[in-house]
């Protein structure tokens, strides 16, 4: 039982270092194709793999009576977490934190 967790523990902690370089290299793509598109003038690309399109969402900026509004209860949320008010439930989660190399 303990060999297979040990091959659990090393196949996640492998997907977890590899999901960190595929996010880095997708950060690196989009742009570089979202300008292609731009400059070819299209909205949509279809491939063999899946279709490639531009997609529009709104990014709201709100008023300084909202941001207040916003700021205040903010406030009053972490004051009732101090004060005990607010209560919580603690939920368990699996983390992995990669070693980092020592030069």
């Amino acid at each position: 039982m303990i060999i297979a967790i040990k091959d659990f523990l090393k196949d996640y902690a492998r997907l977890k270092i590899e999901e960190k370089a595929i996010k880095a290299r997708l950060e690196e793509l989009n742009p570089i194709i979202r300008q292609a598109m731009s400059d070819e003038g299209v909205d949509k690309i279809p491939t063999n793999q899946g279709n490639f399109s531009i997609k529009k969402t709104k990014r709201w900026t709100y008023s300084s009576d909202v941001i207040a509004l916003k700021e205040s209860l903010d406030k009053r949320k972490s004051d009732e977490e101090k004060d005990g008010t607010a209560t919580f439930v603690e939920v368990e989660q699996l983390e992995f934190r990669e070693l980092k190399n020592e030069v």
